[in-house]
């Protein structure tokens, strides 16, 4: 007996054995790991042989990767690879510029973590790059897609542009001011992806007499459907938060982009400037200069989107002495670690642009150099290089009249009320030769930065069909505002709000052939939220009840030290809605527009009290938000005690997309309607009396009708 139990007990043995052996093997076409470790991809389809192009990338079939995946080539020579795009059913990685002929083995590596997937052997797609040489020209290249050239594709180094020839090769005479060199993305293409960021710009020497090759690789995509998603004012300083502005920026933007566009096609993400902050740049160890350990493209490696982008005045490095040049200069480090300052690619058969409306200036010896010798004053105002004026006029000559123009600065064009040329352009000549560009052309959408709110208006003086969508901030007021509540915030950005009470925000913009359809998006909650209703019979009750609101009201005045001057502010008590009349109900429309845009709707505004309409009155610049009041000046003054503080970095601000109804009564209920220019209808059935603030984030209730 005790034989053939041990006989039963070493069969069995041996079969866990064996099963055991099976389930790690990682052999090609299974789905289990190599390593012991447990699957970190599924469904992977094996390839016995690969045709890889040096410098381009190449889709794996497999479901589960993540952005932050290493793959590893072991061969001849082993290669660690980046990801660059991804869907729920595959990922791209970068094929290294060096890679040979071979047999290698493909492993996917997270953290500490290894899955072999399978051994491929690989042959090197050849492309016959090579460019002959041409007197007098310093920069040539080719631009290819799989193994031939491609023909008529722009090619820029910032001032001058050429098209490339029937091999795919082009020639350029560069005085090599901006020291880059890189493609107009022609319609039909897109181009690799790295890190985040695409690939369609090299890096070149300033030496005019050094003559360079530098080629670039398009990727074949019908790109007539896509997404753009407008971001700006990020403003990573890593500075000591709670948490800290990058933790808000990963688990608040990042992740929500992540979850919502992972798989899907042709998602780009155009980003207006102010991704770093030049004060912070050297004392936080965050920001473009490459001797910093961080870099704010950092954090946007896990996107599952391109990352185009243009620089804002924050990002430019503060330590660059005045003079001569010196906003060139200044921009150096940008442009070395995110590529050109002004930019143009057709996605689909909509024309873009990102380009640079700021002359940094940098003075030195004022309070920035106390704490820091090296910092200036990083002062700057707006206005536009005239080599980039040049530039642009010589890109539209290759845009057909019809064609939808996107144009994306950091500061606006347009001031605060609609009324004309924003002021922060000193020039008025240089503003309207800049806007004249665009004239003839009959759809035309700035879109900006820069004033942590939103303002849309069309450009006066220039008809209905060039409109300014002026974007508010993703950090809100740099990352704060949800720290001055006073109120618990177990949501990371939860009350992150700009100037105007628009929460942390991007655009969405959705694109197919030539109509477009675009709506604000508020961090965190569902775009379906377009509004907040303020009940201004509580909104009294807590100013008379809240401490620091009464101190903050019935100072009278304090001392606004932004940009190094003290001056003495007058608090209007009607603003804040101390003297509002009974039964009032402010409605702040983060996403209004003012104003008619071509041959786009119109928005509508509509409020019922038993059936019955009332009347919509629209503050225009009269009044400012309760919430941010609360988390601005009235935090700063009323709980910190400062009388004296900058407005700038703080503070709420009047604006003009706040709307007011007075109903009958305390306790009735409103029903609220907008509805948009593309007739989709946001409503909320505000229940009144209806509580000011809940201590913990905003809390009204929302339906999409």
């Amino acid at each position: 007996m005790k034989n053939i139990k041990s006989y039963i007990l070493n069969i069995l043995l041996c079969l866990a054995v064996l099963a055991g052996a099976v389930a790690c093997g990682g052999s090609g076409g299974t789905d289990e790991p190599g390593g012991g470790s447990s699957a970190l991809v599924t469904n992977v389809k094996s390839e016995a042989s690969m045709l890889l192009t040096p410098g381009g990338d190449y889709r794996i079939t497999a479901t589960g990767a993540e952005q932050t995946d290493i793959l590893v080539m072991e061969g001849s020579k082993t290669f660690e690879c980046a990801i660059t795009r991804l869907s729920t059913s595959w990922f791209r990685f970068a094929v290294p510029n060096e890679i040979v002929d071979g047999k290698y083995t493909l492993t996917l590596r997270r953290g500490e973590q290894t899955q072999e997937l399978f051994t491929t052997n690989v042959t090197v797609q050849s492309v016959d790059n090579k460019v002959p040489s041409k007197d007098g020209y310093n920069l040539k290249g080719m631009v290819y897609c799989g193994n031939k050239g491609v023909k008529g594709v722009l090619v820029t180094d910032g001032v001058e542009i050429t098209e490339t020839n029937a091999d795919g090769h082009y020639w350029l005479k560069s005085r090599k001011t901006y020291e880059v060199v890189y493609v107009i993305l022609p319609s039909g293409y897109n181009v690799p992806t790295q890190g985040g960021m695409p690939k369609y710009w090299s890096q070149t020497s300033a030496d005019t007499a050094n003559e360079e090759q530098h080629n670039f690789e398009l990727i074949k995509q019908s790109t007539d459907d896509h997404t753009v998603l407008v971001a700006t004012d990020i403003h990573l300083t890593n500075r000591s938060l709670s948490p800290n502005d990058c933790t808000q920026f990963r688990d608040g933007f990042v992740k929500e982009l992540i979850a919502d566009y992972t798989g899907k096609s042709n998602v780009y993400c155009l980003n207006l400037g102010d991704f770093a902050h030049d004060v912070h740049w050297y004392k936080n160890d965050i920001g473009w200069a490459e001797s910093l350990t961080h870099h704010p493209s950092d954090y946007i490696s896990g996107l599952p989107c391109q990352v185009w982008s243009t620089l804002g005045n924050h990002d430019h490095d503060g330590h660059t002495p005045a003079g001569e040049d010196v906003d060139l200069r200044a921009s150096g480090p940008y442009r070395k670690m995110v590529g050109p300052t002004h930019v143009a690619m057709n996605f689909g058969k909509v024309h873009y642009m990102l380009l640079d409306d700021i002359i940094y200036v940098n003075e030195f010896g004022g309070s920035n150099s106390v704490n820091d010798p090296l910092m200036g004053e990083c002062n700057y105002y707006a206005d536009f290089r005239q080599d980039m004026v040049a530039w642009v006029e010589k890109d539209l000559k290759y845009v057909s009249k019809d064609t939808p123009i996107v144009v994306g600065l950091h500061i606006p064009l347009v001031n605060w009320t609609g009324s004309g040329r924003n002021t922060e352009f000193t020039s008025s000549t240089s503003w309207k030769n800049f806007v004249d560009l665009f004239k003839d052309y009959k759809d035309v959408n700035f879109i900006t930065g820069h004033t942590h709110q939103t303002r849309f208006r069309p450009v006066p003086g220039y008809g209905t069909n060039m409109y300014e969508h002026n974007i508010g901030a993703v950090c809100g007021v740099w990352w704060s505002s949800s720290l001055r509540t006073g109120g618990t915030n177990s949501k990371s950005g939860a009350l992150n709000l700009c100037a105007d009470g628009t929460p942390s925000c991007y655009y969405v913009y959705e694109v197919s052939g030539t109509n477009r359809t675009w709506r604000y998006k508020f961090v965190g909650e569902p775009a379906t939220k377009q509004f907040k209703s303020y009940d201004m019979n509580e909104v009294k009750k807590y100013y008379e009840t809240y401490g620091p609101a009464q101190k903050f009201i019935n100072a009278g005045s304090y001392m606004n030290t932004a940009n190094g001057n003290e001056t003495a502010v007058t608090i209007n008590k009607k603003q804040y809605g101390c003297e509002e009349a009974d039964n009032t109900v402010w409605i702040n429309v983060w996403g209004y527009e003012n104003g008619k845009y071509g041959s786009y709707g119109d928005w509508d505004i509509t409020v019922t009290e038993n059936g019955k309409p009332l009347d919509v009155e629209q503050l225009n610049g009269t009044v400012r938000d309760p919430l941010m009041a609360l988390a601005g000046e009235i935090y700063v003054y009323g709980v910190q005690e400062k009388k004296s503080f900058s407005a700038n970095s703080c503070s709420s601000t009047a604006f003009n997309h706040m709307f007011r109804v007075t109903a009958s009564a305390p306790n009735t209920t409103l029903i609220i309607k907008v509805k948009d220019r593309f007739g989709r209808v946001y409503q909320e059935t505000m229940e009144r009396p209806k509580k000011f603030y809940d201590g913990s984030k905003i809390d009204n209730t929302w339906t999409l009708e």
